[in-house]
């Protein structure tokens, strides 16, 4: 090869170029290593490493197209050449081109008399990656059995384990390796994250403590301890460690990262910030520093600066990889950049070979959120085909789950799935058949699911929820005692704090807090806490508490200077309030007055009846409760997931059911009460607020049940009234509020009069109170309460306090709907999408034609 040929002057020019060409992609110049290495193979098609870094540029430009055919052209030249093809099948994979990468290495292998470990294990990767299990576990089992000190074959077993969820046999793949390999580095880091993985974070730790004594100079062995005593709130632990390895290897990128999210944890933002500052001015500005800086200013309410971060990776999307997008895409929104998302959208979407299914979520929630649902439908077809084949599936799920409710998300995953093979896929079915409203039949799959897969944390949570939402928190209670205490001690504490929690155990509740703070599972200043200390009347905790949400570390400016006005915060001041007029009027109940005024004098009547009259210990008797349903929709045309929601209510026999929008509902209202009533509805601030008002009308006048549009009859509505004859209401566990999404009453009970005073008053008086307090469950508390004073003869017949439990066995109350997360939800936390976006979210889609959806009939039942 002469200088003429290569451009360059020299004798061994063809080397020089490569090595430069390497040098460029090692800086992530594509462009100009791209160049380099096509120089080189024109005067040298044989260039091994000119093949691998050809390889190496198209898969870092997430180019599937050109890695296929360089995949293709370099085996072809190469044939033999066994690091050549597990080269090309991992890009593949990487580009999530599993079936091409499955093909290509299975030829590959044919082709050798005797394939390289290393080529079996990337085609047993591959075959794992497009949904093969077992096939990949004969290939593992097949390299270990010729060569049982195989640590790269043990590490590639465990870790697709891990991946498949199946932790207990990880654990139990992880002894096996290390008996053949005794003390082998890797396979002992992995066993401890396997460890902890399994709820046993405390074995995991002293395993890595074994090895740092035994290894200190292993920079990886550190790393992974640090993080896991982060993990377990042991931070200045973690921190000293971080601070040692970063001393040893200044350029640590993981030590430093480190360093800077245990800075993040402890609040000190600005601490974490100046690190990434002098760590990008003594180089470049790596993306993920960038992508760091971005969040810790947006957080700190610092938008010049994330805005600055930000617009510095405007150049650099290309570079980035998926999840740095992903991330980018969920920043740049936050910090208004719509220029910025849209370029990430359409780089994406203009790329080659599939779209991650991070990245298509990504997309496809930009649309929703947008509420233009022919753009979501297009957008959301047009995305699955680009998903890549063996995770299509999933995504499909995860987008009708997104754009149509969990109900349909579930019909679909009956529909396109196979059998159950992992503990991942079974706690995935698990959790759809509980957020679709099939939680009884949820906790009996789970339990069979446990039972063959003991050592999967994942499934017992997924258990402990579906046995919370089927109302089964006896029978969850007799589990956890069957649990292995000693093994997983935390995490079945979490479970019991969940069940506590739901079954209205605030003291035990929050004891089980206060240990998760002190050992790091949680941050000081905990809303799970206050809320539990709210429940208790603690009125000193609870302060000490807001205080310590107000200061905790990381915490928002913004919301500890409002947090007084938002919900908990102004049941903190409510407390105060009532403490202090308690203190000046003792005596053994509070005063009517201010049960009439106050939260937490109502609470503490209710608090004390129930104590006297269990709601279990009620003489039998028929109910009074009309066989009436009412429910309120305020537009005409109703969403159809919520119209399958609601024709669980409207199909059942023997019921009558009315249906009124807000032009029936101000037409009934004018009939029924006159001006006066009309006037409050219309006084409502929002939707949430007109449906409190009607529901608490339609039952005065009419009775019957009045149910929120998203709650889901699972059950008989014959079952919610056996609790006795006159009002069935359902407290809410923590802070014991009388729930208004559901209300079972007769014509004309006197806490469904009290109530529509109060509501009516506080309307027409344009009280600034929350709607939690003017006209919902705050406002029931204290209509339930002043009954219980004013006759309590007749509550005792006529009014019936229910745990949720109950609720729960016949009512899948608050379904996760579609229209929750678009702008025209009421109480929407985000604005609109912008016209740039959606503008790129369309040419992302570009001709694809949409058919029209076919209608699925689903089944409530």
């Amino acid at each position: 090869m002469t200088g003429s040929e290569t451009g360059h002057d020299g004798p061994n020019d063809c080397a020089a170029l490569a090595e430069r060409a390497q040098s460029q992609l090692s800086k992530g110049r594509l462009d100009a290593a791209d160049a380099d290495f096509l120089r080189v193979h024109a005067a040298d098609p044989l260039h091994r490493e000119t093949w691998l870094g050809r390889l190496e540029v198209a898969r870092k430009r997430k180019d599937a197209t050109a890695c296929l055919r360089l995949a293709d052209e370099a085996v072809g030249v190469l044939p033999g050449d066994q690091g050549i093809a597990e080269a090309a099948g991992r890009a593949l994979i990487d580009l999530h081109c599993f079936d091409e990468a499955v093909a290509l290495l299975d030829a590959a292998i044919r082709r050798q008399s005797r394939p390289k470990d290393a080529l079996v294990l990337a085609h047993a990767v591959a075959l794992r990656r497009a949904g093969d299990h077992e096939a990949a576990r004969r290939l593992h089992d097949a390299l270990l059995e010729r060569n049982p000190k195989g640590i790269v074959t043990w590490l590639s077993l465990v870790q697709g384990l891990i991946a498949q969820g199946e932790i207990g046999e990880a654990l139990a793949q992880c002894e096996a390796g290390l008996a053949a390999n005794p003390g082998a580095l890797r396979l002992r880091r992995l066993q401890a994250d396997v460890l902890r993985r399994s709820g046993r974070r405390g074995e995991g730790i002293e395993i890595l403590e074994h090895l740092r004594r035994e290894r200190p100079a292993d920079h990886g062995t550190g790393l992974a301890l640090a993080a896991m005593l982060r993990e377990a709130g042991r931070l200045d632990a973690a921190e000293q460690l971080y601070r040692t390895l970063l001393s040893e290897a200044p350029d640590s990128r993981p030590a430093l990262d480190g360093c800077v999210e245990l800075a993040d944890a402890r609040g000190d933002r600005a601490g974490a910030m100046a690190l990434l500052e002098e760590a990008m001015s003594s180089g470049p500005a790596r993306p993920a520093w960038l992508l760091q800086m971005a969040s810790l200013a947006l957080r700190s309410e610092d938008f010049p600066r994330a805005r600055a971060s930000l617009d510095r990776l405007s150049g650099s999307v290309a570079r980035l990889d998926d999840g740095q997008l992903a991330s980018l895409m969920t920043l740049a929104d936050r910090a208004q950049r719509a220029k910025l998302v849209a370029t990430v959208i359409r780089h994406v979407g203009g790329r080659d070979g599939p779209i991650p299914p991070e990245l298509a979520r990504a997309m496809l929630k930009s649309a929703h959120h947008a509420g233009d649902e022919a753009l979501q439908h297009r957008l959301e077809l047009a995305l699955a085909e680009r998903v890549a084949a063996p995770m299509r599936d999933a995504f499909r799920v995860r987008a009708a789950r997104l754009c149509r409710g969990p109900v349909e998300a579930l019909a679909l995953l009956r529909e396109i799935s196979g059998p159950v093979r992992t503990p991942t896929q079974a706690a995935g079915l698990g959790e759809a058949l509980t957020e679709a409203g099939r939680s009884k039949v949820a906790v009996r799959y789970l339990r069979l699911c446990h039972r063959r897969w003991p050592d999967t944390p994942a499934l017992r949570r997924r258990l402990m929820q579906a046995y919370v939402r089927s109302g089964e928190t006896e029978e969850a209670r007799q589990w956890l005692d069957t649990l292995d205490r000693g093994r997983t001690h935390a995490e079945i504490d979490g479970l019991r704090l969940l069940l506590a929690m739901e079954t209205g155990q605030m003291a035990e509740a929050a004891r089980l807090i206060r240990a998760q703070i002190a050992n790091g599972q949680r941050g000081a200043g905990d809303l799970s806490l206050l809320r539990a200390l709210l429940a208790l009347g603690r009125l000193e905790d609870a302060e000490a508490e807001t205080v310590a949400i107000k200061t905790a570390p990381g915490q928002s400016r913004k919301l500890a200077s409002q947090f007084g006005i938002l919900h908990l915060g102004a049941l903190v001041s409510e407390l105060r309030l009532y403490e202090d007029q308690r203190r000046r009027r003792p005596g053994k109940a509070p005063p009517v007055d201010l049960v009439r005024t106050h939260y937490f004098a109502a609470k503490e009547v209710i608090d004390a009846w129930q104590t006297v009259h269990p709601w279990d210990a009620r003489p039998a008797a028929p109910s009074t409760v009309p066989r009436r349903i009412v429910q309120y929709w305020n537009r005409t045309e109703v969403p159809a997931s919520i119209r399958a929601i609601m024709e669980s209510w409207r199909k059942v026999p023997g019921w009558h059911y009315t249906l009124f929008d807000r032009g029936s509902a101000l037409r009934w209202l004018r009939d029924t009460y006159g001006a006066e009533h009309v006037r409050a509805f219309k006084l409502a601030n929002h939707v949430a607020e007109e449906s409190d008002f009607l529901r608490l009308c339609l039952l005065l006048a009419d009775g019957g049940i009045y149910a929120d549009a998203d709650d889901l009859l699972t059950g008989t509505p014959e079952a919610l009234l056996q609790h006795g004859a006159g009002l069935v209401v359902f407290p809410e566990p923590t802070l014991g509020s009388i729930e208004n999404n559901l209300l079972c009453a007769p014509r004309g009970h006197a806490v469904i009069a009290r109530a529509v005073e109060l509501s009516l008053r506080a309307l027409l008086g344009r009280d600034n109170d929350s709607t939690w307090s003017k006209t919902g469950p705050g406002m029931l508390t204290r209509a339930t309460a002043l009954h219980l004073i004013e006759d309590p003869e007749a509550a005792l017949i006529d009014t019936h306090l229910v745990p949720r439990a109950m609720l729960h066995r016949e009512v899948h109350p608050h379904m996760a709907l579609p229209y929750k997360s678009t702008v025209q939800y009421w109480n929407a936390q985000t604005g609109e999408v912008s016209h740039a976006v959606r503008a790129a979210l369309s040419e992302v889609v570009g001709d694809h034609e949409a058919p029209a959806r076919p209608r699925r009939v689903v089944g409530m039942g």
